[in-house]
């Protein structure tokens, strides 16, 4: 969650930089591109463009006429300001339903059967940057999380040791979006497809040991990593200028090509008789509904 928390971060700093200016007429009918701040005594601080150049100053109250905000794109960029939002922050939250068979050991009976696919918790945020009222390219990331309910090692065959096996998965990636929107110009249903980078965590659970000629359980930590991808549908629906409440269901797929042991307790791993690990980790393929809000720019 720290990550995740740190992207929100990094992306909430960056929108803020992209901002639109406001448009000013004096009473002499002059016109410009500017930052207007907010009235002081009956002045306002302003900021605008001047033969390339960034100026500052302060204008009385008495010599603007009409003020319109958020009217041009930047002070760099006389264009009006698109009608549609052309930055949205999306942050969501929901469920998370593995796909598939997840198992780590064969004789596994404690708790979950391991045959059986999971839900969990999902996570994500989103950074998208619209060229066009229709298509965007952003950033996305997500996290998924599943308990896989009690482990039970034979460490001690009499004294057996029991945990909470938990796998947590999570992509980062660049992605493309296309939108449409309703006839009010307020809502719109969207489609994106994100190709990236997937890394899983399967950590506090019991994988069978051959331990010189015997086979026992051990608690361990195995990682794995991929490049996957993620597509997704949505809708927006719009509370105010700047602020949409969204639901969204997307897919996530990739197949690990390996897993690493991270850790295994209290064993020395013998580079002559490694466990079998090609039935960990087979694949972080999942199915995910979330809810969540969206901030414009």
């Amino acid at each position: 969650m720290k990550k995740t928390c740190l992207f929100l971060l990094i992306v909430l700093s960056g929108a803020s930089h992209l901002s639109a200016q406001d448009f000013l007429v004096t009473k002499s009918r002059d016109t410009l591109n500017c930052t207007l701040g907010k009235l002081n005594n009956g002045v306002y601080p302003i900021t605008f463009m001047f033969n390339d150049t960034l100026m500052s100053g302060t204008i009385s109250q008495d010599s603007v006429m009409f003020v319109r905000k958020n009217f041009f794109r930047s002070l760099h960029d006389n264009r009006l300001r698109p009608w549609y939002p052309y930055i949205d922050v999306d942050i969501d939250i929901g469920t998370a339903h593995h796909i598939g068979v997840f198992q780590y050991d064969d004789e596994y009976s404690v708790g979950k059967s391991k045959t059986k696919a999971r839900t969990g918790v999902y996570a994500g945020a989103e950074l998208t940057y619209w060229i066009s009222k229709r298509v965007g390219y952003g950033l996305k990331y997500n996290i998924r999380h599943y308990d896989f309910g009690k482990c039970e090692d034979a460490l001690n065959p009499n004294k057996p040791v029991t945990r909470h096996g938990t796998l947590t998965e999570q992509f980062v990636g660049p992605m493309i979006l296309f939108r449409f929107f309703e006839s009010n110009r307020k809502n719109n249903v969207y489609f994106s497809f994100a190709p990236g980078f997937t890394w899983l965590a399967l950590k506090d659970v019991p994988i069978t040991i051959a331990d010189y000629g015997t086979s026992t359980r051990r608690f361990s930590e195995l990682h794995a990593n991929t490049v996957g991808g993620s597509v997704a549908l949505g809708y927006n629906y719009r509370l105010s200028r700047h602020v949409s409440a969204h639901l969204k269901m997307s897919y996530m797929i990739g197949y690990p090509r390996f897993v690493r042991i991270f850790s295994i307790e209290n064993y020395t791993i013998d580079k002559t008789n490694l466990p079998n690990l090609a039935k960990y980790g087979n694949n972080i393929n999942s199915l995910n509904l979330a809810l969540g809000i969206t901030f414009h720019k």
